[in-house]
């Protein structure tokens, strides 16, 4: 902040100089002391002459006093000039008082509305990230170093800048920032830069798939025109690949297109080892995507809907207190214990006070295709989020509950908040 203070208090000063300085240098004032003297003077001296000319019989007296009237007004007019220039010389003070004030009131406008933060942190910030970013730019598939989310927020505006610089042009700046908008949640920017890259790298299919992320995150983990287009685009140049048919599993599955999503998890099966997690989880994804697809052809069970309903009581440890201020988010909400891990049912309250007691039922769907009745087995958590976004970040608070068969009929359960996102 001394920077800053020290160079707009300078750049204040030589611009009072330069607007009140030739005010000041102007010779007027000497001038109009000049002139009025000579001005009286010569009135006298014209006066003598008259009065001499008539004394003498050249002018009569008619004569005489229009010529002294004619003298006395010329003289005059003379004064009023001076009066003008004399005014004009205290309109410098005013000039010289306004000038200060408007350069004073812009400095502190400055301050208080476009001026963000201390400069020399600010140096520093860029000082201490730079190298981050330019190792981030050089890796062969521009992922975000683990460093980076130590202070993502950082790490993005000192990339932002490094791609502003760039003028907005090199594919590997911009992919890498549409991915670190992406982790901050925000969706849109994220998008908007990744169709920046797109123009500039338009073969690259890492920065089409992540287009097709975002705008499926967007849309609250479903298809949208634009992410189907987008990744029917990648796997036909590219029809093994795993990133683009395990985001399409998920998203078609959260879109209630149950087939789909089977379809492109079994592609995605026969193309790892089968006796690995992955193909577990695969296996398990298919299944129920197998099982809502036979669901969503047969009638409700109306008893089904009547037992998923889990009273959940929600407290926070007490070492956690202090984390949290009444402007977070609590948000409840219960998910598959196996599969895709798209809520079935959440609420949302304020994490103001503890303890919170609320249900989840069929009346909290955050899909209508997608409920909890239409699942066994769930696990509930509770997460308390300081952006207020549902999607977790590092930071945020949560906890969890054991896995619960909703088929024992209406369920109780307390979770305590006793964990922190990393």
């Amino acid at each position: 902040m001394t920077v800053f203070w020290v160079l707009g208090i300078s750049l204040a000063l030589l611009v009072l100089l330069a607007t009140v300085l030739p005010l000041w240098t102007r010779r007027d004032h000497h001038n109009r002391l000049s002139q009025e003297a000579v001005n009286t003077r010569i009135f006298r001296e014209r006066l003598q002459e008259l009065d001499t000319e008539r004394a003498e019989g050249h002018i009569d007296e008619r004569q005489y006093e229009q010529l002294r009237m004619e003298l006395e007004r010329t003289l005059l007019d003379d004064i009023a000039e001076g009066e003008a220039s004399a005014q004009a010389s205290g309109g410098r003070w005013w000039a010289s008082a306004l000038t200060l004030v408007i350069l004073c009131g812009a400095l502190v406008y400055y301050y208080q509305t476009a001026y963000r933060g201390d400069t020399d942190a600010w140096m520093q910030t860029q000082a201490e990230w730079a190298p981050v970013v330019d190792y981030a730019i050089r890796q062969p598939h521009n992922d975000l170093p683990e460093i980076a989310y130590t202070n993502l927020l950082d790490f993005t505006r000192v990339l932002q800048l490094r791609a502003l610089r760039e003028g907005m042009r090199e594919p590997d700046s911009l992919f890498l920032l549409g991915t670190s908008f992406m982790q901050l949640n925000a969706y849109e920017t994220a998008q908007i830069i990744l169709e920046q890259a797109q123009q500039y790298a338009p073969d690259r299919v890492d920065i089409l798939l992540a287009r097709a992320q975002a705008s499926i995150m967007d849309n609250n983990g479903r298809l949208t025109d634009t992410s189907r287009h987008q990744l029917e685009v990648v796997l036909q140049r590219r029809p093994e690949h795993r990133g683009a048919l395990m985001l399409l599993g998920f998203a078609a599955y959260n879109s209630g297109e149950y087939a789909r999503a089977a379809q492109a998890w079994r592609q995605l099966y026969d193309q790892v080892p089968a006796d690995s997690e992955v193909a577990e989880l695969i296996a398990n994804n298919i299944a129920q995507a197998e099982s809502m697809l036979e669901r969503s052809t047969s009638e409700p069970d109306d008893s089904a809907n009547a037992a998923a309903s889990i009273n959940v009581t929600v407290d926070l440890a007490p070492e956690l207190y202090e984390r949290i201020t009444p402007e977070d988010t609590l948000f409840i909400f219960a998910r598959p214990a196996s599969g895709p891990l798209m809520p079935l049912a959440a609420v949302q309250h304020s994490a103001s006070e503890f303890p919170v007691s609320v249900v989840l039922n069929d009346g909290q769907a955050v899909l209508p295709d997608l409920k909890l009745s239409d699942f066994s087995d769930v696990v509930v958590s509770a997460r308390i989020s300081r952006s207020g976004q549902a999607t977790a970040s590092a930071g945020d608070l949560e906890g969890n509950s054991d896995p619960l068969d909703t088929r024992n009929g209406p369920l109780s359960v307390q979770i305590t908040v006793d964990q922190i996102v990393q």
